[in-house]
């Protein structure tokens, strides 16, 4: 199930990181189930799964980031991958094998709230995570995708107003998030406009959030990707891993950064490392 990863240059590197990070979370999520409340079910949904293997540099995804790290630390779990491409479900599958606490899902990642509430107690504990290339928004239409792509923000709106014990986590990218707050700003609407555009400051109040936890912006040589956790029990920041407080003053300058002076941001870059 698992490869070995071949380290390259540029994105590989980025991406390496990002699992890492990801692992980062997925353990301190599991930890607390592990030591808090042992005889729960831990669930895991991922909304954009892929494949499972990125096989362009040859590093592991988040589906088996997710299942190495729950192997390694719980007896009890579950993970539904939901992936609308079907010669990508068919390679998850076939790398995840038939592992009994997994389900390939082949659909619309919008369908999660309707499959949640079928399949999950409202006091299910575990996370979502979005990891959609992009912000975290939705689009109509992508070109590839006979449906729409990204996150499905209003679905998890929702979700989040139910299931108070799930995390959400995400990598969104704020090189897009830049550019159509830019076009917003002008107020330039194109075909392919969202409904559910927020600032980062916005998200623990839009998705029913205490707490939460940020990392600065790392690029992968056209874009920069912001990842974030965010709960309800408040906890610790992972500093070793590069995750910051919500409220912690390193949270505040990213902020500030994206919804800022942007002429500031050579300073404000140098200031984090």
């Amino acid at each position: 199930m698992i490869r070995d990863a071949k380290k390259k240059q540029g994105q590989s590197v980025q991406t390496m990181d990002k699992e890492r990070q990801l692992a980062a979370i997925f353990c301190m999520n599991l930890n607390i189930v592990r030591y808090a409340c042992p005889s729960e079910i831990y669930t895991h949904i991922d909304l954009n799964s892929g494949s499972g293997w990125n096989d362009e540099f040859d590093v592991p995804g988040s589906p088996i980031a997710f299942i190495t790290v729950a192997e390694s630390m719980l007896d009890k779990w579950q993970a539904y991958f939901f992936e609308w491409n079907p010669a990508a479900a068919a390679q998850l599958r076939e790398a995840i094998g038939h592992h009994p606490r997994c389900q390939v899902i082949e659909a619309d990642n919008a369908m999660f709230l309707e499959f949640a509430r079928k399949r999950l107690k409202t006091r299910s504990i575990g996370s979502i995570l979005c990891d959609p290339n992009g912000y975290l928004y939705r689009t109509r239409t992508n070109g590839k995708a006979p449906i729409g792509s990204g996150a499905p923000v209003a679905e998890l709106v929702e979700f989040f107003k139910e299931y108070r014990r799930m995390d959400l986590i995400a990598n969104i990218n704020m090189r897009t998030y830049d550019l159509q707050k830019k076009a917003r700003e002008k107020g330039v609407v194109g075909p392919d406009s969202y409904s559910g555009f927020y600032r980062l400051q916005e998200f623990l109040e839009v998705f029913s959030k205490r707490d939460g936890l940020i990392t600065k912006g790392a690029s992968n040589g056209h874009s920069t990707f912001v990842r974030i956790v965010l709960r309800n029990l408040p906890t610790d920041g992972y500093r070793k891993w590069g995750w910051y407080r919500w409220q912690s003053p390193e949270a505040r300058r990213i902020f500030e950064y994206y919804d800022g002076d942007r002429k500031a941001a050579a300073k404000l870059q140098m200031s984090l490392l």
